[in-house]
């Protein structure tokens, strides 16, 4: 049996997960940031806000290292 709860949502065959640890300073920038996500896209569900954090971290590493 696995130590690792089941997923909470249902996983597309084509999704990898991703777990992080992050420090209580990035946790209280991730709140903020998820926040004034939340407030300019009132509409957006939890997948769009996870996606569009995921992806602009993606294009900042990307652009760092180029």
């Amino acid at each position: 049996m696995s130590p690792l709860p089941p997923a909470l949502v249902e996983q597309d065959d084509d999704l990898v997960p991703v777990t992080v640890c992050i420090t209580p300073v990035q946790a209280i920038r991730l709140e903020l940031l998820l926040a004034k996500f939340r407030e300019r896209h009132p509409t957006a569900t939890d997948s769009d806000v996870v996606d569009a954090v995921f992806i602009a971290g993606l294009e900042a590493a990307e652009m760092r290292l180029s």
